[in-house]
């Protein structure tokens, strides 16, 4: 079976879905983006073993590379669950600081991480964490919007040992209908090893359109590489700043080429090892 949580704030109404993930846990994962401007990145682990988990997250800035802005290590005892409600200012990282994170640990553990808008935190998204063996040669990404409601970020992660040359597709589509075929077009790109660099306004960037205002355009994303990346987009709503985080997955794969989204208008055609206590 599959199960998930809706953690609502009690005070905005605010939902945020948190996807529910197998029990078997994993020894390693990425986060493609922390401390976006204007959010805090919490980050939250599970030890699902039997055994105590030396967890190891290890932050890169956002240009990438191999070396690290920051690391550290925790011991998570199991069944216990360490929580960083600031992942950036556990890591020692300055505040503004943006950049990626990967995660090691030397026992299965389950991984979460949300965004949460910094001023009142009263909206947030929990964003997807990925592995390195989830990567593909061709992602897609099913949903982008450039409206006066909600802007839409790519964001891309290169968890390989070289840097990656994409070509990132927009499909536009007008009608909703699945009648009509998209308007393609394209850029290239070059994504870093280990970088967060977002592409804001996705939809405007592929197009080349220069406007400062939405274009009102919907569609979706498809990136391409010989190297292989992982790619989400972050939907933002511009009246509250609230993010929602649509994993991409590769084209060969399943994947949900519908968005249901609710709205009042109808839808529109390493130091030391140290104890975890979940304090920040």
């Amino acid at each position: 079976f599959h199960g998930m949580a809706s953690v609502v704030h009690n005070v905005s109404g605010d939902s945020a879905f948190e996807d529910g993930q197998a029990m078997t846990g994993a020894t390693d994962g990425l986060v493609s983006v922390i401390g976006s401007a204007g959010y805090v990145t919490e980050a939250t682990f599970v030890n699902a073993s039997e055994s105590a988990a030396q967890l190891q997250l290890v932050a890169y800035p956002a240009a990438g590379g191999s070396t690290p802005a920051a690391a550290k290590v925790v011991v998570v005892l199991p069944h216990g669950q360490v929580s960083f409600p600031d992942v950036v200012k556990k890591l020692g990282l300055a505040a503004g600081f943006t950049g990626s994170l990967a995660w090691t640990a030397s026992q299965p553990v389950v991984g979460v991480t949300r965004e949460l808008v910094k001023v009142g935190k009263r909206y947030s998204g929990f964003a997807p964490i990925q592995r390195a063996r989830d990567a593909a040669a061709r992602v897609v990404v099913p949903y982008v919007e450039d409206t006066a409601g909600f802007a839409t970020a790519l964001e891309l992660t290169n968890p390989g040992a070289f840097a990656a040359n994409t070509t990132v597709r927009l499909f536009e589509t007008a009608d909703a209908s699945g009648a009509t075929p998209g308007i393609e077009a394209a850029r290239d790109l070059t994504v870093a090893v280990n970088s967060a660099l977002p592409i804001a306004d996705v939809v405007r960037w592929a197009r080349r359109d220069a406007a400062t205002t939405p274009s009102g355009k919907r569609g979706f994303v498809v990136v391409s590489t010989p190297q292989a990346v992982l790619g989400h987009a972050r939907l933002v709503d511009l009246a509250t700043q609230d993010p929602a985080l649509i994993d991409g997955g590769a084209v060969t794969e399943a994947f949900s080429s519908v968005v249901v989204r609710v709205e009042p208008l109808p839808f529109a055609t390493p130091a030391g090892a140290e104890p975890a206590t979940g304090a920040s």
